[in-house]
């Protein structure tokens, strides 16, 4: 009976000791040297900087684009011009990759006339160019997979760069005041995929580059 009562003890320290929670109070099972954690970086709140022309949400691991603020209040006019998503930004002697544009980080900016997405980022968030009626050329980075409803209101686009091989996924409304002939510049070999996809419902001049 004490053998027993042994094992169980022996048996509950083992299971225990293979189910804890590590310094960032993520919950692993028996993790081994070559295993992945997956920690939440929303777990904790995001540091808001301001890099170069662009402010940003840091949340440790990787960074979003936000609104532009003076004093706490949205600035319509921060934002002119050519703007370049960076792949990274560096604060406070840590490098962060920048992985989605949120919502409505850039709507009503009238003085955009290009945007240009970097590699890094994956999402485009509602609204995120709504309204920008100077904007012109948008060209999204080869990581982009879902742009949501980002440039509904905006009637300026007159091309479209992409240079994810894999169509992004994209609503149907960015597409209600884009002209079907809007010239829209994809990866070589992609053509077809684009076609079939949302993309080539709403536009017919597919380009390869």
């Amino acid at each position: 009976m004490k053998k027993i009562l042994c094992c169980l003890v022996c048996l509950s320290c083992i299971l225990y000791c293979s189910c804890t929670k590590d310094g960032n109070g993520v919950e692993r099972s028996s993790i081994g040297d070559n295993d992945t954690i997956t920690i939440d970086p929303r777990s904790h709140n995001p540091q808001s900087v301001h890099v170069g022309e662009l402010y940003y949400y840091c949340w440790g691991d990787h960074a979003d684009v936000i609104y532009a603020k003076t004093n706490g209040v949205n600035n319509y006019s921060n934002y002119h011009g050519a703007i370049v998503i960076p792949n990274q930004i560096k604060h406070e002697n840590h490098y962060s990759p920048v992985t989605r544009i949120s919502e409505g980080a850039f709507e009503d900016c009238k003085y955009i006339t290009s945007v240009d997405v970097g590699d890094s980022v994956t999402t485009i968030g509602k609204n995120a160019f709504n309204r920008c009626t100077s904007l012109e050329t948008i060209v999204f980075g080869m990581s982009v997979k879902e742009i949501r409803h980002c440039f509904t209101l905006t009637k300026s686009i007159t091309a479209i760069i992409s240079y994810n091989h894999i169509p992004p996924s994209i609503e149907h409304s960015n597409f209600i005041y884009i002209s079907e002939e809007t010239p829209l510049y994809v990866p070589a070999g992609s053509g077809e995929a684009y076609q079939n996809s949302t993309w080539g419902q709403h536009l017919s001049n597919i380009i390869e580059i």
